[in-house]
C-alpha cells in the first residue's frame, strides 16, 4: 500500500486563506453588528455576542483543515494559531478602519501610517487588560482545534486499520530460475540387471 499523505503543506496554505477569510468576515460581522438593537450588543456585557463571532470565526478555520484530509499531528496546533491570527488580525483591521473612518481621508502615506501606528498601540493596551479578548481567542482556538485533531485521530485510525497485518501479507513466490522445473530432480539410481537377483534390501 503506498504512504498516506500527511496534509501539512496542503493544510498550512488552505489555513491561511481561511484565516484571511474568517479576519474579513469578523471586520464585517463587528461592522454589521453595529446596525443591531443596543440591548442585543450591550446583552451580557458584549460578551455572547463577541464569543458566538469567534466560534463562527474557528469554526471556519477547522471546517477547512477538515476538507483537506490531515494525517499530521502537527496541523491540529497549526488550525488553533490560525484561528487567534484570525481574530487579531480581524480586531486590528477593524480598529484601523474606525479610526479612518472617524478621522477623514488620509492625505499622505506618513499619516496613514501614524494613523495604523497609533491604533496598534491601543489595541495591544486593549489586548493586555481586557479578559474578554483572551475568552474570544480562546473560543476561535478551541473548535478549530478539535475539528482538525478528530480529524486526523479518524483518519490515521482508517490507516492503520487498512494496513495489513504481517499474517495477512501474502507470500512472495519461490524465485525459480528459467527453465527450471517445477519438482526437484531425483538423484540418478543404477541401471537393474534382470538377471541379477534381487538382495532383501532391494
Amino acid at each position: 500500500m503506498s504512504q498516506q499523505r500527511s496534509g501539512l503543506l496542503a493544510g498550512l496554505i488552505i489555513g491561511f486563506f481561511a484565516a484571511l477569510l474568517g479576519a474579513a468576515g469578523f471586520g464585517a460581522a463587528i461592522y454589521f453588528s453595529a446596525h443591531l438593537p443596543l440591548e442585543v450588543r450591550q446583552f451580557g456585557d458584549a460578551v455572547p455576542l463577541g464569543g458566538l463571532i469567534s466560534l463562527v470565526l474557528g469554526l471556519v478555520v477547522g471546517f477547512a483543515l477538515w476538507a483537506v484530509r490531515p494525517r499530521s499531528l502537527v496541523l491540529p496546533f497549526v488550525a488553533a494559531l490560525y484561528a487567534c491570527a484570525s481574530l487579531l488580525l480581524g480586531f486590528l483591521g477593524t480598529f484601523v478602519a474606525s479610526a479612518l473612518d472617524t478621522g477623514g481621508p488620509m492625505a499622505t502615506a506618513d499619516e496613514f501610517r501614524r494613523v495604523v501606528t497609533s491604533e496598534a498601540s491601543v489595541f495591544w493596551s486593549v489586548l493586555k487588560t481586557s479578559w474578554r479578548f483572551w475568552l474570544m481567542l480562546a473560543l476561535a482556538a478551541c473548535p478549530a482545534f478539535l475539528l482538525t485533531l478528530l480529524r486526523v485521530l479518524r483518519l490515521r485510525r482508517r490507516t492503520k486499520l487498512e494496513e495489513p497485518t504481517p499474517d495477512e501479507e501474502p507470500a512472495e513466490p519461490e524465485y525459480r530460475a528459467p527453465f527450471e522445473p517445477l519438482n526437484a530432480p531425483t538423484p540418478n539410481r543404477p541401471p537393474t540387471d534382470l538377471f541379477t537377483p534381487r538382495t532383501p534390501q532391494q
